[in-house]
């Protein structure tokens, strides 16, 4: 057999029957020369020229520097792979794992072959043999052997989505000296469609725009794609030839999941105020082509205020801040679409029920450990993780706090506490702040032109109370002095001040231990919390501010009139305000809303 089309081997090989006599007389001739003294006979063949070289030498002679071609390298496996990676390795007898082809998507099978000992043959040694397709189906798949920059390979285009299988043989001069088991081919449809389906299984398209708060999460969604005979296209099928990229066209939404090859749910985040369209991409696994683009959802993220209209249909008195959500109190009789008598708890992302507190609940009081509340009837109760217990009886209406521990009162506070300066001075309330204590107390003082009324703020420093600061009243009574609240932050308390009258003014400071500090706020506060060492402050005027490094930011104003907020509180990231309040920022909410900075 001939492994090199073409070359002259064959002239040599067969010498003409007068060159072979003529080839005789010279041996002999040399056997008569000096044994190793080559020399040259020209012969003239017809119209031909022979040069031949002879060496008279023991050996046999014969053509030299010419030698016999070598036998075709045994193959045994052949390695299929592209520019991604390795499909497997077949042999005479098995396969790998179905390779998976893309409708109308040509993909180019490289082959490297194997010898018995596992060795990669070189690509020159397999110059000249032939690498065939066989046993397939011409309906479903189209697959020709081909050798590109010396690499032999099969170039693959399916016709039709179907399982089916091909053999590749390897001939030398018609004579198949390899020939593997059948490999199977899947061959998939195309994708025509996708979309996505909400928690309900509601379908949702860019053509119904979603609005949510920052902050906010909506899901599960799943993404459903449909080949191009409309028939569903299971998660696993998909993810045996391409990954789901989920991208957003700015920040304000995120996206967690889909997990590759897993299903094709994923949850939508509500990161920052402003406009964006989910765009799915369908990537081919291995290639890395994108395969299918679609706008999926088109969502706008409020950056605002979240009202609540399913929110207590009464008003709300305090709120706390638990180890378990926000606790919400009140006169209210439901929330959340369930009964509620006087207490719920918000959980950042829904309404739970938190037994019943019958009369409504004046006040709260948590210190990390127990939960407690004063209610209208005259009763101290406490959340026991299941319902409230009473523990004590007190004035009804009266606030209650957990100092060291132990529930305390005003009338309790008033066994041990020390009038500011004279008789005239009342214990108004207390309020605890870690293991610290305060006092607010109120002083009625009358003058021949007139009365008024003065305010003080003390803390309780060893056994004695040190004054904070004293708002006075003006002696005509043209305006009071008032302590609107203590509150904490961080480490530290602050306090609001101010006057209220013909002149109404406030601030807000920091207690210290010598005189008081302000704030950089510029902002009259009568209610206030802090996130993350910012201020967000209820003004005089009825608007909430938000205050950071000396400048306030007007952030919403609730509805005039009757409308007032009880209390402010943070949770979760979240700043909370509740009361009355039937609007805020123009949105209408049932007493309570919350913002998301």
């Amino acid at each position: 057999m001939n492994r090199f089309p073409g070359s002259p081997w064959s002239a040599f090989r067969r010498p003409s029957k007068d060159f072979t006599s003529r080839s005789r007389v010279l041996a002999a001739a040399c056997l008569r020369l000096r044994p190793t003294l080559p020399f040259v006979v020209l012969l003239s063949l017809s119209s031909a020229s022979l040069l031949a070289i002879w060496s008279c030498s023991d050996d046999e002679p014969g053509p030299t520097d010419i030698e016999e071609p070598g036998d075709p390298p045994e193959i045994a496996a052949l390695v299929l792979f592209d520019d991604f990676g390795e499909f497997g390795t077949v042999t005479s007898d098995t396969a790998p794992d179905p390779i998976l082809i893309l409708e109308d998507d040509p993909t180019r099978i490289s082959i490297r072959a194997l010898d018995s000992e596992g060795e990669t043959i070189a690509a020159a040694a397999l110059d000249g043999l032939e690498f065939v397709t066989t046993d397939l189906d011409e309906d479903v798949l189209f697959a020709q052997a081909d050798t590109v920059d010396g690499t032999p390979g099969v170039y693959c285009v399916g016709l039709v989505p179907a399982t089916t299988a091909f053999r590749l043989e390897i001939r030398n001069e018609s004579v198949t000296t390899f020939r593997s088991a059948p490999i199977a081919t899947e061959v998939h449809s195309g994708v025509s469609d996708v979309r996505v389906v909400g928690p309900t299984e509601e379908p949702l398209s860019v053509d119904t725009p979603l609005t949510f708060y920052a902050g906010d999460e909506f899901g599960p969604l799943e993404l459903r794609y449909t080949d191009t005979a409309g028939t569903p296209m299971p998660p696993q099928d998909i993810a045996r030839f391409a990954y789901v990229q989920l991208l957003s066209t700015s920040e304000a939404i995120a996206t967690t999941g889909p997990e590759v090859g897993g299903d094709l749910t994923f949850q939508l985040h509500a990161a920052d105020r402003g406009d964006a369209v989910l765009v799915s991409r369908l990537v081919h696994r291995r290639t890395g082509a994108l395969l299918w683009e679609e706008s999926l959802l088109d969502v706008t993220v409020k950056r605002a205020w979240r009202v609540f209209e399913d929110g207590p249909n009464g008003r709300v008195r305090d709120l706390a801040a638990t180890v378990d959500g926000l606790v919400v109190a009140g006169e209210f009789t439901s929330v959340g679409g369930f009964a509620a008598n006087g207490v719920a708890l918000w959980t950042g992302e829904a309404w739970a029920p938190m037994g019943s507190v019958p009369g409504g609940v004046s006040s709260l009081a948590y210190d990390g450990d127990r939960l407690v509340a004063s209610t209208f009837l005259g009763q101290v109760v406490e959340w026991n993780g299941a319902d409230w217990v009473a523990i004590r009886d007190i004035e009804p209406g009266r606030t209650v706090s957990l100092w060291k521990g132990a529930v305390l009162t005003v009338g309790d506070a008033e066994e041990f506490w020390t009038s500011p300066g004279g008789s005239c001075w009342r214990l108004g309330g207390i309020r605890v702040i870690g293991d610290r204590l305060f006092a607010i107390s109120t002083c009625t003082s009358t003058f021949p032109i007139g009365t008024s009324h003065s305010a003080a703020l003390q803390e309780r420093v060893g056994n004695h109370w040190r004054t904070v600061d004293v708002m006075g009243g003006e002696p005509q009574g043209l305006w009071d002095g008032v302590i609107w609240f203590v509150e904490g932050c961080g480490e530290s308390a602050y306090y609001s001040a101010g006057v209220v009258g013909v002149v109404t003014a406030s601030h807000v400071y920091r207690v210290g231990e010598g005189d008081p500090e302000p704030i950089s706020s510029s902002v009259g506060a009568i209610h206030m919390t802090c996130l993350d060492g910012d201020f967000y402050l209820e003004s005089l005027d009825r608007h909430v501010y938000h205050s950071a490094n000396g400048i306030d930011t007007d952030i919403g104003a609730i509805e005039a009139g009757s409308s007032y907020i009880n209390a402010m509180a943070s949770y979760g990231g979240v700043v909370y305000i509740a009361g009355r309040i039937t609007s805020i920022d123009g949105l209408r909410t049932s007493n309570f809303a919350s913002w998301k900075p």
